[in-house]
């Protein structure tokens, strides 16, 4: 308990800012093997990628470079179709151009009803 003098207390909720980032939309689509972002042109500053699945199964967001090179890679399960979201620097991914592809890693065709990624200026 403060009886007398103050008190402060500073909390960092983010280091990047609305105003710091852009946000893409993407619409739906579907792919059997493979769905690249951006129309497969480099992303620059890639922050978080999130998207809307029509059908359960399987699926990888891959980060590569520009010689096409796997950066990282993450399998969401995907049982039940719905959100999915990916945070790339906890994936280890620093600022620079990267390609984001949707690789299928179940039988069938994936179904997206649409999505958003986001940048870091």
């Amino acid at each position: 308990m403060c009886r007398s003098g103050f008190a402060f207390l500073v909390i960092v909720c983010s280091l990047v800012t609305a105003a710091d980032s852009a946000e893409i939309n993407f619409g739906a689509a579907s792919y059997t093997h493979q769905f690249l972002l951006n129309g497969g042109a480099p992303i620059t500053n890639p922050l978080r990628v999130d998207v809307e699945s029509e059908n359960a199964g399987a699926f990888a967001l891959e980060v590569l470079d520009a010689s096409g090179a796997v950066k990282a890679s993450n399998t969401a399960k995907n049982e039940h179709g719905g959100w999915t979201g990916w945070d790339l620097p906890s994936l280890g991914i620093p600022n620079g151009s990267f390609k984001l592809r949707f690789t299928n890693k179940a039988s069938g065709t994936r179904m997206i009803h649409g999505g958003v990624y986001r940048t870091r200026d």
